[in-house]
């Protein structure tokens, strides 16, 4: 699998924002490690590393189940973001 990458809205506290984020990947038997710069999240065969920028985060997936596709990952990211942020 190539890797693809996408961006989500920065919030204005990310270091909450990753600290739910952190709580439901957890709750969902994943992982996410890092700091408020940068880190790896690891969930439900999805893998793949932060990048927070000056007004967004980068997603990059590096790893992802065959049947899963990019938009849906993609799509449950954002949604994830949004509900852990705002």
């Amino acid at each position: 699998m190539q890797p693809f990458s996408f961006t989500v809205r920065k919030p204005k506290d990310v270091e909450s924002t990753l600290s739910a984020l952190q709580t439901a990947i957890q709750k969902a038997g994943g992982s996410i490690s890092g700091d408020s710069n940068r880190g790896r999240i690891k969930s439900s065969g999805v893998e793949g590393i932060y990048e927070v920028g000056e007004d967004s985060i980068k997603i990059t997936v590096e790893k992802k189940p065959f049947i899963v596709s990019k938009e849906l990952i993609e799509k449950t990211i954002k949604s994830e973001f949004e509900k852990a942020a705002f």
